[in-house]
């Protein structure tokens, strides 16, 4: 399996990965999130090309809420 390019990826992230880095298709389905400590991440099927990836998630910051 392939990896994407560097622009494809980078791509993908400018445009908070709504659409297949490798075909541009915004038809995704996704399975679950899961989490291990501080990163979180979840499987991602394009239904055009069938291309399956990852996308995976950092905690970078913490608010409060409900005050």
């Amino acid at each position: 399996m392939d990896d994407f390019t560097a622009a494809q990826k980078q791509t993908y992230l400018d445009n908070s990965g709504n659409h297949c880095p490798k075909c541009n298709s915004q038809e995704l389905s996704s399975g679950s999130l899961e989490t291990d400590g501080t990163q979180a991440w979840r499987n991602i099927t394009c239904e055009d090309c069938n291309e399956e990836f990852t996308d995976i998630y950092k905690l970078v910051d913490v608010e409060r809420y409900g005050i």
